[in-house]
């Protein structure tokens, strides 16, 4: 794939052409005017594209929790954009799904609403208590631990509130309507994540067969600018020609990087969709050394952050066992 740089490059060499063959009275000063100007203005991208990878850098330490600047040495250098697998196995979607955090709170959401209704159930029926209570009691100070001011009550005791059969019917029907209410949210979210997951897929594939096609385009647009410049050396064409197969190349070299772009894009968007990414902490400390430093320097936590984090019991997709 040629970057703008290198298009530019192409470029600055048409433009040294063109000003060779008005100097020799081949052409007229328009081509060198046409030439420079699409020169400059592929130029104005380049300074646009740095820009937006140094605010890409940027937001990743932020992410990380680094301070701007500490991602060059990790991405110094050109880097390809990552090429997605041919085919991505993605499990059983119902099980991979429930690995999401959204659907998991849901559902625990649910469970305990559902509990709730029946502890709004049980104040329809009698509780039964024992109570009892022990203790001295005298008028003198001196008496205060002898036998005789020594005393003692125990018995049971019965709750029933019958007079509230109204308020607690009611408080049951208010605990009920808002299970419902968990339910309808929890299938909403479920709805929601095959939605994600499906556009994830159509995504991936859409792209993948966008890029084969961006692929061929790019290739010819690059043999046609190679071959308007050899016909212009020689005469064969005007400058015309040459500047329609460059603007042509820039734009055919952008889709490419977009839909290339869009692939990874996609298949970030699905293995998200499917609950997927926490893997890459399995065995992984969940708090950094320097912040457990800092903690203890303030608190005696003991053992704690020497114990190994719970092994995961969830099932992994075979692409992330491999």
């Amino acid at each position: 794939m040629t970057t703008a740089a290198e298009i530019s490059q192409l470029q600055e060499e048409g433009l040294r052409i063109a000003d060779a063959r008005h100097r020799y009275g081949a052409t007229s000063e328009l081509d060198v005017a046409q030439s420079k100007t699409l020169l400059e203005s592929t130029r104005t991208t380049i300074p646009q594209l740095e820009l937006s990878i140094q605010q890409t850098k940027n937001a990743l330490s932020t992410l990380l929790g680094q301070l701007t600047g500490n991602m060059d040495a990790l991405l110094e250098g050109p880097k390809e954009i990552p090429v997605a697998p041919a085919q991505v196995s993605v499990s059983v979607p119902a099980e991979m799904l429930r690995r999401r955090a959204d659907i998991r709170s849901a559902e625990l959401n649910a469970m305990a609403q559902c509990d709730r209704i029946g502890i709004a159930v049980a104040d329809f029926y009698p509780r039964f208590s024992l109570f009892g209570s022990v203790g001295t009691q005298t008028s003198e100070l001196g008496d205060l631990f002898s036998g005789s001011s020594f005393f003692y009550s125990f018995g049971p005791r019965l709750l029933w509130p019958l007079f509230n059969y109204g308020r607690i019917k009611n408080n049951v029907r208010v605990e009920d309507a808002r299970y419902q209410q968990a339910l309808v949210i929890y299938e909403d979210t479920v709805i929601r994540a095959a939605q994600e997951v499906e556009d994830g897929i159509v995504g991936l594939l859409k792209s993948q067969e966008a890029t084969v096609f961006a692929q061929g385009a790019a290739e010819a647009a690059r043999r046609s600018a190679e071959l308007a410049f050899v016909q212009y050396k020689e005469g064969a064409v005007d400058f015309q020609r040459v500047l329609d197969a460059q603007r042509s190349l820039l734009e055919e070299e952008n889709t490419l990087a977009q839909t290339r772009s869009a692939v990874a894009t996609n298949l970030i968007a699905l293995y998200k969709a499917l609950g997927g990414g926490w893997e890459m902490t399995e065995g992984q400390p969940y708090i950094q050394d320097r912040y457990i430093d800092e903690m203890k320097d303030r608190t005696d936590w003991g053992d704690y952050f020497e114990e190994s984090p719970e092994p995961r019991t969830d099932n992994a997709s075979e692409h992330d066992r491999r």
